[in-house]
């Protein structure tokens, strides 16, 4: 029997101990991919015993079946990018879920305050409480910021929310303690969340890990992967849907010959084109406006783990899970050149200032996803033409800023003054 590529079905649970594998649901865990592929690398090792000749002795492998390996596996695979449906307000989180907390991300449903964007007097640190206030004494918390709120965000994202009291006219920051002023007493969920989250980067935290199986044919052959962790690139470009174009390392489990499954439906959302993409850059110092009008045909959002094997050889099959060792995370796209009086590029390249960046995919609701970075820093701007027209082929780094954004959990200390912690960017798809 041939295995007809078109035949391959991708599944994912999250793990809640790393590196056992976790029940495949196919009802619910399936994940509509594009081209998804693996590579296996087993645990051997040559042998050079010297016996007088060229021939190769055999080498040592710790496998002992292919239900018993001793070997890695790399899945990689690319997802479209879209919502996941009316749901989204209520806090349904899209079909791919399990392989975003599995990039070392955390999820939140995200509510918004109305508020005044012009009148912000600082930044609010990501994950710090917030009151309501009359911009005096705090109230009670009414919840956590969601990421990094500043000048020019007319909905102020919170993680957790309560209506603001009567007479409350500002929400307030109990670490940062800025202000803004409220248009709106009441709080609105408007989606969920994902953002980085260090500690999620190993099996400390439950559920931070996923069991990944591909099927290859429809007899029902697979290879299953435990422990997997990984990262992502997102590329966007011009007027088509933007795929998340995924990789995964974990411990082979097993390579199984079984039944096809049956329960599995593809429910993803038409992914929305990359158009009208409302793109902004403001200075992370909160004060200038935001800059709206740069002409660019193509984005690229990686978001940079480095991801290992954690090798164990008090187990049989040689790993316990794959693990992350670092994050860093970048942007690249190619706006034209323009006047310093439009947007300073040079200045903020050459002076190592600090950028907000939003945009967003997609305006219809359940189906949009908007993206946010705290404080991105060009690398490198490079001369580039673009249908006659100069271009600047811009890198940025995506950082946490300096603005002592560094709490290292919800509501927690601060942990530098200076220094931002886990804010780098935030997807919301609402």
């Amino acid at each position: 029997m041939a295995f007809r590529n078109y035949d391959r079905k991708l599944f994912a649970a999250t793990e809640s101990t790393g590196g056992t594998a976790a029940t495949i649901t196919p009802a619910t865990d399936f994940i509509e991919t594009v081209a998804p592929t693996f590579t296996i690398t087993p645990l051997q090792f040559e042998r050079q015993p010297k016996t007088m000749t060229f021939t190769g002795a055999p080498m040592t492998v710790a496998g002992t079946a292919k239900n018993l390996p001793a070997s890695t596996v790399e899945f990689t695979f690319a997802v479209e990018l879209c919502g996941p449906g009316t749901g989204v307000a209520s806090g349904t989180a899209p079909e791919f879920d399990a392989l975003l907390l599995a990039c070392g991300l955390e999820k939140d449903n995200v509510f918004f305050y109305d508020v005044d964007a012009t009148t912000f007097d600082g930044t609010f640190f990501n994950k710090e409480n917030i009151d309501g206030t009359t911009g005096g004494a705090y109230s009670s918390s009414v919840g956590k910021s969601f990421g990094d709120n500043a000048f020019g965000d007319g909905d102020f994202l919170a993680t957790s929310a309560t209506a603001l009291t009567g007479g409350s006219t500002h929400i307030a920051g109990q670490r940062s303690g800025k202000l803004v002023e409220a248009d709106a007493l009441a709080a609105t969920q408007i989606g969920v969340g994902y953002r980085p989250k260090s500690a999620n980067s190993d099996d400390t935290n439950v559920d931070t890990s996923a069991t990944i199986r591909l099927y290859l044919d429809k007899a029902g052959s697979y290879v299953e992967g435990v422990g997997c962790r990984g990262t992502f690139d997102i590329a966007f470009v011009h007027g088509d849907r933007a795929l998340i174009n995924f990789t995964f390392m974990g411990a082979l489990n097993a390579y199984v010959e079984d039944s096809d499954p049956t329960e599995y439906n593809y429910t993803m959302e038409v992914p929305p084109a990359w158009i009208n993409t409302g793109l902004q850059f403001g200075l992370a110092d909160s004060i200038a406006a935001n800059y709206t009008g740069a002409l660019f045909n193509a984005l690229t959002f990686t978001l940079g783990n480095e991801t290992t094997m954690h090798e164990n050889t008090n187990q049989r099959s040689g790993y316990r899970s794959a693990i992350i060792q670092s994050r860093a995370p970048q942007l690249t796209f190619n706006p034209d050149m323009v006047l310093s009086s439009d947007y300073d590029f040079w200045n903020a390249f050459l002076s190592g200032a600090q950028s907000r960046l939003r945009w967003t995919l997609g305006n219809t609701a359940g189906n949009k996803v908007e993206f946010r970075c705290a404080a991105a820093q060009f690398t490198g701007i490079t001369d580039g033409e673009r249908d006659t027209i100069s271009i600047l082929d811009s890198t940025t780094m995506l950082t946490g800023g300096t603005y002592g954004s560094s709490l290292i959990t919800d509501g927690g200390t601060q942990t530098s003054s200076t220094l931002g912690a886990d804010n780098e960017f935030q997807l919301l798809f609402r």
